[in-house]
This record gives structure tokens, C-alpha cells and sequence, in this order.
């Protein structure tokens, strides 16, 4: 699939997205695979790899070891950020 498309979104990725976004809002930054795994009640593998898929959709991208950023011509319209994030 090629990046920046997004037919692959599921409704977990949403609610993944949804969650970096509210994070990075409130605290500046990206929250760890271990805050996403822990706020959905997944093992750290899941998360890994809803951070994957992102990376994939072209929402994220690598920002080092360890950090992730939005991608810079990430638009926000095809997701809905309205609703709760859990």
C-alpha cells in the first residue's frame, strides 16, 4: 500500500490516532507504544503495530529512536477526531 493512502483505516487505527492526536495536544509530544498499550489494555506488540500501520497509512513517521511525529503533509480529514478516544 502506498503511503498516504488510507482504505486500510480500521476503526482500532482511528481510535490509535485519535489518541496520539489528543496526547500530543495536551502534552506535546507522542505518546509511548508501553501509554498506548497500557490505555487499551493491549501488549506492547499491539501497539507496536498500530504504529506500524500508521507509519504505513502515512499519518506517522519516524522521528529517531524511539519518537515518532505526524507526518508534515498529513491531512486530518479523512478521520474523524470527534468522540471519545477509548
Amino acid at each position: 500500500m502506498k503511503k498516504g493512502h488510507v482504505s486500510g483505516m480500521n476503526a482500532e487505527n482511528a481510535r490509535v490516532l485519535a489518541l496520539l492526536v489528543a496526547t500530543f495536544l495536551d502534552q506535546d509530544h507522542i505518546p509511548s507504544y508501553q501509554v498506548v498499550a497500557d490505555h487499551f489494555g493491549w501488549h506492547m506488540s499491539n501497539a507496536q503495530w498500530h504504529f506500524k500501520r500508521l507509519c504505513d497509512l502515512g499519518y506517522i513517521e519516524r522521528a529517531g529512536v524511539r519518537r515518532w511525529r505526524f507526518c508534515r503533509d498529513w491531512d486530518a480529514r479523512p478521520v474523524s477526531m470527534m468522540g471519545a478516544v477509548a
